[in-house]
């Protein structure tokens, strides 16, 4: 039975991030991963963002990613981006970043239109906007895991483009306790062909 939710899954997983290519907007706020480290028993997981001229991150009017509602008028929401399924989070709040704030819930943020990969027993890592509007550029954000190895995972974000809002979905690195998705699919479907070739030269 956990196989089948594994499989499942690992099948979810491809298929957003088919869409993905098709759907995540170059000009919004890009997550990039930089690098992992052993801290202690733990690992330290490293990120920056950056954007493009003429995008600008805004604070909004303080209300949390993870508070917004259809109601919410969109002059109240902040810009943000959010790391989904950030597997062996500690619980510990990463260190504090100039005019950025953070939270950790089990669901959501939901960036409007785009299909996201998000497991509801998983944390996901939403930090907002707080400071004045600017673009950015090269900030540094991490994450403490109890785990070192990585998987292929899916970040979203939002900011401003004059008056508009920008909405933009991305893959990124993030922790995992097993191998990537992609080479256990590899694995299982390379395992199957090797399965099938014996089975035909036994019948032959």
């Amino acid at each position: 039975m956990d196989f089948m939710k594994r499989t499942g899954q690992c099948l979810l997983a491809v298929a957003a991030m088919a869409l993905i290519a098709t759907t995540a907007q170059a000009d919004t706020v890009t997550v990039n991963f930089t690098g992992v480290a052993p801290v202690g028993p733990k690992f330290l997981w490293t990120y920056n963002i950056t954007e493009d001229v003429p995008s600008v991150v805004k604070k909004g009017d303080g209300i949390a990613p993870g508070d917004v509602t259809s109601d919410s008028p969109a002059s109240t929401v902040p810009d943000y981006f959010t790391i989904y399924d950030f597997y062996g989070w500690d619980g510990v709040a990463p260190a504090a970043v100039v005019d950025w704030s953070f939270e950790a819930r089990l669901v959501g943020s939901k960036t409007f239109g785009f299909p996201r990969v998000d497991d509801p027993g998983i944390f996901n890592l939403t930090w907002w906007y707080t400071g004045a509007d600017k673009t950015v550029s090269g900030v540094v954000f991490s994450a403490t895991s109890i785990y070192g190895t990585s998987r292929i995972g899916q970040y979203s974000s939002e900011d401003h483009k004059g008056a508009n809002k920008g909405y933009g979905l991305g893959t990124v690195e993030v922790p995992s306790p097993e191998p990537t998705t992609l080479f256990l699919m590899g694995s299982g479907l390379v395992s199957m062909a090797i399965a099938r070739r014996r089975k035909n030269k036994n019948q032959a």
